[in-house]
């Protein structure tokens, strides 16, 4: 191989690296997202004896579990 061949091989396998690393990340991100709005649901499904019994209110639910953009 010459070296111009074997520069654009390593540079090819690099991007593949890299385009696997952000699918991986994505992925990854994707599946926290998901979690947080599942747990979120629940919660929010929880009634205000649960919610008394671990030291919360509906309001500090509602204001801490919803983003921002929510509570308006």
């Amino acid at each position: 191989m010459t070296t111009a061949t074997t520069l654009a091989v390593n540079a090819g396998a690099g991007l593949a690296r890299c385009a696997a690393a952000a699918a991986a990340a994505l992925g990854s991100a994707v599946y926290r997202w998901y979690r947080r709005e599942r747990d979120r649901r629940h919660v929010m499904q929880l009634d205000d004896h649960l919610l008394r019994d671990v030291g919360l209110t509906r309001e500090e639910v509602v204001r801490g579990i919803l983003p921002p953009f929510r509570n308006r």
